[in-house]
């Protein structure tokens, strides 16, 4: 059947969405650029009206990002909802002609874990959504725009960024996403360790009878196993965030080097405004 008026409207709120962030990340760019343009013009004692309107983009920057931000929020979570709402009732009516409740349970005897584990996975989608796809669609919209507004002042510019920018833009979420695989494996060592504990503690009796060397011998291993499985996430965390850090850290060394080079001498001649170069940067 068509999609109504209503499903037609939800589908749309994503682009919005996308469109919301990446300008909420370009407002507060324009804030920062701005104000750096308006702090280093003005050391030259301009005419006011030279800086008048760099205060009021400024100003209005300032207004615009919380607002943005607040709809991309609602925007982003609605789709994202009623994504979650569409997919869940898509996999109910796949499953049930296929595995009745009765039959399920009269096999299994465990519904309940299977019941959380479809949950869990139609979740997921609804988080690689909202952590993922939308963050990087907002990324690379505002990424690009920034880019252009840099090539503006001097083509060199992106350039020059551009090292840093792979370091932080793929190298950074190729180790996250790495990270994330391990995901699977932890989940698997928690449950190891839940269940060993339990088969523990329901022999109790049998480990006082037996009086065994080192009853819980089989929980330490399960233990040690998750230890070294959250050492390992956790690890990619830290290195994900450094990435991230000495990308930007590398962005800006190469800006302010690209806008010390290109800068225009003092007595005159061409080259980039000192104040353009340091709202580049």
């Amino acid at each position: 059947t068509p999609p109504t008026a209503a499903v037609r409207l939800r589908r749309g709120r994503g682009p919005l969405a996308v469109a919301a962030g990446a300008a909420a990340v370009l407002a507060a760019t324009t804030l920062t650029a701005a104000a750096t343009w308006l702090l280093v013009t003005a050391a030259g004692r301009p005419p006011v009206l030279t800086l008048s309107v760099a205060a009021v983009l400024v100003r209005a920057s300032a207004t615009a990002r919380p607002l943005l931000v607040y709809a991309e929020r609602l925007l982003s979570h609605d789709s994202a909802f009623a994504r979650l709402a569409r997919w869940r009732s898509e996999v109910v009516a796949a499953l049930v002609p296929r595995l009745p409740g009765p039959l399920l349970r009269e096999r299994s005897g465990r519904s309940g874990e299977l019941l959380v584990q479809l949950v869990e996975d139609v979740d997921a989608r609804v988080d690689g959504l909202l952590r993922f796809r939308h963050p990087v669609a907002v990324t690379l919209v505002a990424l690009l725009a920034a880019a252009l507004a840099a090539a503006a002042a001097a083509p060199w510019f992106p350039l020059a960024a551009l090292p840093g920018l792979l370091l932080a833009v793929l190298a950074a979420p190729a180790l996250a996403a790495r990270a994330e695989r391990r995901q699977g494996a932890h989940r698997e060592q928690v449950g190891a360790l839940a269940a060993a504990t339990v088969e523990v503690l329901g022999a109790v009796e049998d480990l006082a009878t037996l009086r065994p060397a080192r009853p819980l011998e089989v929980v330490e291993a399960r233990q040690a196993a998750l230890a070294r499985a959250e050492r390992a996430r956790a690890a990619a965390a830290a290195w994900t965030a450094a990435l991230h850090v000495l990308g930007a850290a590398a962005v800006t060394l190469a800006l302010a080097a690209t806008a010390g080079a290109l800068a225009a001498p003092a007595g005159g001649g061409t080259g980039v405004a000192t104040a353009w170069a340091a709202a580049v940067v």
